[in-house]
């Protein structure tokens, strides 16, 4: 086998710097409030398997509206809070820096990366207090949790196939009031490893790229909550329409495994959520001034959801290498 993958990964990649780690950070209502870290239809991106064999410096720059709900009949864990109708509408804009490091053209290649989430969101629920009940609506903006990426790992099978293995790290950096509906942090730890695929059919334009990931969670110390892992499945299938543009699909999978811990949780018999979200996508990839550039845009609607928010998805990237190699000299 040889170790040399071929130039096919640097002009696929360049321009693509969302790789498995760079995955979009959710809003302040968690498995306690019915959607943990995951927004579905917002965890994957295009080319997510493959990491470039080039030394770059990149940045990404998403913008993430959400606007949901759970029902009024199922009652929601939210802040130590039980609601009942809640509603959410979540707008969120994740930034974030990829260094890919500088370990040569052969077929393993090395990434880190940090995202920075700002965040706005409105929840309105029924909430209970005491033998009342009452409904409520609160707006929360600020710094969401950091994601940090600390190593991601490409392995480069061929030059059309492509994998990535990531473990990212959320920190509980935003802001968290117990009894408040909305909030711009989740006051707990989340652990993730992920591995993406890619797989590139040039000849008829046709990418496959699909990612599965687990979400381990601490417990949140401020309502004795602590959710249960989150094992997630998203997948995308697009095809290149010439200058520049594709189009496609995508299909996002959140299934939660066991019964969440806590008080509040035990008598909501553990609180089990899964979610299913299907729709489209489009892509463009091309060049602002001397560098490659690429954005998507999707809609992802819920088509199933159980005990999670149910709702639409709107998620528009811009990514742009900001530090990349001078291009060889001219033969």
């Amino acid at each position: 086998m040889s170790s040399q993958p071929s130039n096919t990964v640097k002009s696929t990649t360049i321009a693509t710097v969302l790789v498995a780690a760079v995955m979009a950070s959710c809003p302040a209502v968690a498995t306690e409030g019915g959607l943990g870290r995951v927004v579905q239809g917002s965890n994957l991106q295009p080319k997510a398997g493959i990491v470039p064999n080039v030394p770059i410096l990149a940045l990404n720059v998403s913008s993430i509206y959400f606007n949901g709900n759970i029902g009024a009949s199922a009652g929601v864990p939210v802040a130590g809070n039980i609601a009942l109708d809640l509603k959410a509408e979540v707008s969120m804009t994740p930034i974030t820096l990829l260094k890919v490091w500088d370990t040569g053209e052969g077929r393993w290649n090395y990434a880190s990366a940090i995202t920075v989430p700002i965040i706005w969101n409105r929840v309105t629920a029924t909430v209970s207090a005491g033998n009342a009940t009452t409904q409520r609506s609160q707006s929360a903006s600020g710094i969401f949790d950091v994601l940090i990426t600390p190593i991601i790992a490409g392995y480069h099978f061929s030059p059309t196939s492509h994998m990535a293995m990531s473990f990212g790290i959320w920190a509980p950096t935003g802001s968290f009031e117990t009894g408040r509906l909305a909030n711009t942090g989740l006051n707990y730890w989340t652990f993730s490893p992920t591995v993406a695929y890619t797989k590139l059919v040039p000849e008829s334009g046709f990418e496959f790229t699909a990612q599965a990931g687990v979400q381990f969670n601490s417990r949140n110390t401020a309502t004795d909550y602590k959710s249960a892992p989150l094992v997630t499945f998203d997948a995308l299938i697009q095809k290149s329409l010439g200058d520049g543009f594709a189009i496609g699909a995508n299909l996002s999978w959140v299934q939660q495994v066991g019964d969440d811990e806590g008080p509040l949780a035990d008598r909501l018999n553990g609180f089990v959520g899964h979610a299913l979200a299907i729709g489209p996508t489009i892509g463009w990839s091309g060049n602002i001034g001397n560098r490659p550039a690429e954005a998507t845009f999707r809609w992802t609607p819920t088509v199933t959801s159980g005990r999670r928010l149910s709702g639409d998805t709107l998620m528009l990237t811009f990514s742009l290498p900001l530090v990349m190699p001078a291009p060889p000299p001219a033969p």
